[in-house]
């Protein structure tokens, strides 16, 4: 009858021991010396959280192997364990050319869509405000709260029994960047002169002209459709309506806005439109990772596609029967004092397609009564001056009432 020696039997254990350690120093060593050859080499391309990864994976193999000695040996073959099966799930994904990182993101990205500040993602918008959400805006000596309301657009006077609805697209200029809630000239319009009617403000900062295309569709699937529709324009829309590099770079990520977010850094994409056989197609949303390089005819390709998200806004409210007015906001041209004065002039394309297709425009630029410190978004003043010349125009009064003299500017 064969009788194991207990010394033997240890005596292999801890030879077993020393083979796993001394395989988890080497590999660790191995793996820590091709991270640092891998990110040195000139064609390196994978991205820096998987070297990252492996770095560290190969830092971790190594010390396991040198606590092996003083740990319980269950624990070092669990955490060694474990470490191996990630090191060898991550080069398979590697090899395979699938950054797991990246694909983490998406799947918390769709699981959990972040909410920060005032903002939260949107599958086709790209990004939209969050309903019912306060935010707080400072810069220099500017300080503001900003409220949404619970239908996710900034707060607006609510009347009792609103006889309509008047909606207001664009962009920061309209949304109010840098006021308060009582101050953009939407608030001001539904607070003061158009007091019977729901003045709706769905414009949010950052956002383009396939934005208010966008919640123009919005608007018209509701089952009382508006009175009146609005889009507050500035030049500056065009570099936001296709997939200008640095446009796409600065809303996904320069915000830092989710920065260590479930490693999220860029919730906040944008919206793809293509015109394909004639027509707008939505092509998903893109992020910083989507859009490498500008087209070479970047410039045509905004103007052609402005003008068509434009040609089809007027075509949707003119099949509703909805007037709409383009409204081309004042625009300071730099903000130090310092500089001389001057606004920006209408480009020659967007008054092309004005007069092509016949659309409401209404140049504001004699509107403008300063910008905020520091910041070339409208002043309180300049948002007034807005209301009070939207208030006074005749054509808009005529439609929202019709049996009433036009006001003149200042009143009321």
């Amino acid at each position: 009858m064969n009788v194991k020696s207990p010394e033997l039997e240890t005596t292999r254990n801890s030879n077993s021991l020393h083979i796993i350690q001394w395989a988890l120093i080497l590999v660790g060593t191995l793996i820590f010396v091709a991270c640092l050859f891998w990110r040195l080499t000139p064609e390196f391309d994978a991205p820096s959280r998987v070297w990252e990864t492996f770095l560290i994976l190969g830092v971790g193999l190594f010390l396991v192997g040198l606590l092996l000695d003083w740990l319980p040996p269950a624990i070092s073959l669990f955490i060694g364990s474990s470490m191996a099966t990630l090191l060898l799930s991550l080069s398979i994904l590697t090899l395979l050319r699938i950054d797991p990182f990246e694909t983490l993101d998406v799947l918390i990205l769709r699981l959990f869509p972040p909410k920060v500040g005032i903002w939260k993602y949107d599958p086709v918008f790209g990004y939209n405000q969050r309903p019912g959400a306060t935010g707080h805006f400072t810069k220099g000596p500017i300080d503001v709260d900003y409220h949404i309301d619970p239908q996710g657009f900034r707060v607006t006077p609510d009347p009792e029994d609103p006889v309509g609805r008047i909606v207001f697209l664009g962009g920061s200029f309209t949304f109010g960047t840098g006021v308060e809630d009582d101050e953009p000239y939407p608030s001001i319009l539904g607070r003061e002169y158009w007091t019977d009617y729901k003045v709706r403000n769905r414009a949010v900062t950052g956002w383009g002209t396939q934005h208010a295309y966008l919640s123009l569709l919005d608007e018209m699937k509701e089952e009382v459709p508006p009175k009146l529709v609005f889009y507050g324009w500035i030049a500056a829309h065009r570099e936001r309506n296709y997939i200008r590099r640095s446009w796409v770079d600065h809303i996904g990520r320069r915000w830092g806005l989710t920065q260590n977010l479930f490693g999220v850094s860029d919730f906040r994409k944008h919206p793809h439109f293509e015109i394909e056989n004639g027509e707008l197609v939505f092509k998903g949303v893109v992020g910083p990772k989507d859009v490498l390089d500008n087209p070479p005819d970047l410039r045509e390709k905004e103007i052609s596609i402005t003008q068509e998200f434009l040609k089809e806004m007027d075509r949707l409210c003119k099949e509703m029967g909805i007037p709409l007015f383009l409204l081309n906001l004042p625009v300071q041209l730099g903000s130090n004092p310092l500089e001389e004065s001057g606004t920006i002039e209408i480009p020659d394309y967007l008054l092309e397609t004005i007069e092509q297709y016949g659309i409401n425009f209404i140049d504001l630029q004699s509107a403008h009564r300063g910008s905020l410190p520091g910041d070339n978004h409208p002043s309180p003043e300049t948002h007034r001056a807005i209301a009070e010349a939207l208030a006074a125009n005749p054509e808009i009064h005529t439609i929202l009432y019709p049996s009433q003299e036009p006001m003149e500017s200042g009143d009321g």
